[in-house]
């Protein structure tokens, strides 16, 4: 997999999202060989209050290498979507509090460009072929956003409440308990969790 060119770290609070949910590959070994030594023995009991991690291999959602694109297409905040014109997000929320320089990225040959809205918890990576009529590249929440999902999923809430609205979508591959993909790395949702609890939502594309 070969993630986006470094320019794609303008977008810092994505770049938060998607860098620190890479699986350790060290530790991913360790699991294996542990659990190919221990496959007679009964799973060790845990706490009531702690999130049901997904499984490898199991029933719930699907392998990475199924990549599913269908989250970028329904997914939303409202009225904030992917690919919704700029003229339209000023509309709705307003002209960013800070907008960066355009810049070419050399994975999709578009120019990118971050406008941020820090009151409203809203960071977009805005796109465009021309440089003059930018659309949303990629979508990112934090606090203090109060804006849900299309399944009403938003900041704060549960790590089971995210598993069930997206257990049918969830990359099981890469999701841990520290975040949940729904869709895959190359499209869909990334939810990063602190203290058991949604602190960033991403929509959009990290690796190609």
């Amino acid at each position: 997999m070969k993630t986006l060119q470094p320019l794609f770290l303008v977008v810092a609070l994505c770049a938060g999202v998607f860098y620190s949910c890479q699986p350790d590959a060290s530790k991913s070994a360790a699991n294996q060989t542990t659990a190919a030594d221990t496959t007679q023995q009964p799973a060790a009991a845990t706490g009531s209050d702690e999130p049901d991690a997904p499984q490898t291999g199991g029933t719930l959602g699907k392998n990475a290498n199924e990549s599913d694109f269908g989250l970028l297409e329904t997914e939303s905040f409202g009225s904030l979507k992917l690919n919704l014109p700029d003229k339209e997000v000023i509309q709705l929320l307003g002209k960013p509090t800070h907008q960066s320089k355009s810049e070419l990225w050399g994975a999709d040959g578009l120019h990118h460009a971050t406008w941020v809205y820090p009151q409203q918890g809203i960071t977009l990576n805005m796109s465009t072929e021309d440089q003059k009529k930018f659309t949303v590249f990629s979508i990112t929440l934090n606090k203090p956003s109060t804006l849900k999902t299309a399944r009403n999923v938003g900041i704060g809430s549960a790590y089971n409440e995210v598993l069930n609205a997206y257990k049918k979508e969830i990359d099981t591959e890469f999701t841990d308990t520290a975040y949940i993909i729904a869709g895959s790395m190359y499209g869909g949702l990334v939810f990063n969790f602190v203290n058991k609890e949604v602190s960033t939502i991403f929509l959009g594309a990290a690796a190609e």
